[in-house]
């Protein structure tokens, strides 16, 4: 009776023991399993707040890249249009400049018509007041 006594608390041990073991393994394994899903839950939220983080660079990147293409269009637009105004400004001037000159061999021409004139009826005055009529006739 002592020894079947002895089996069975031995039995009851031996199944409360794999009772122990079957709830140890299965806490362990919800532990693991929670502490799998912590993990798992930590490194999405860092892949996100990396990818975030990328867009957000990405984005400040494309950002400061359009502002300067923009900035460098600008430049490039206000010099196109600057060497137009001075293209324009050289060729009025040019044509002012031209157009003054042409002015002046205007006056100079009728000047020196007038004064081809002048000396012309000077001369014929000059003539005919020293000699006589007679005289510049036959000249």
């Amino acid at each position: 009776r002592h020894a079947t006594q002895r089996a069975s608390e031995t039995l009851e041990q031996i199944q409360a023991r794999r009772a122990l073991d079957a709830e140890r393994h299965a806490s362990q394994k919800a532990s693991e399993t929670f502490t799998q899903t912590e993990t798992r839950r930590a490194l999405d939220a860092e892949r996100h707040v990396s990818q975030r983080a990328s867009e957000t660079y990405t984005q400040t990147q494309a950002r400061q890249t359009l502002d300067a293409e923009r900035h460098a269009f600008q430049r490039a637009s206000e010099t196109f249009t600057q060497t137009q105004a001075r293209q324009t400004l050289d060729a009025e001037r040019h044509a002012s400049q031209r157009a003054a000159e042409t002015v002046i061999q205007k006056r100079v021409v009728f000047l020196t018509d007038n004064y081809t004139w002048l000396a012309h009826v000077f001369q014929v005055h000059r003539i005919s007041m020293c000699w006589p009529e007679r005289e510049i006739q036959r000249t």
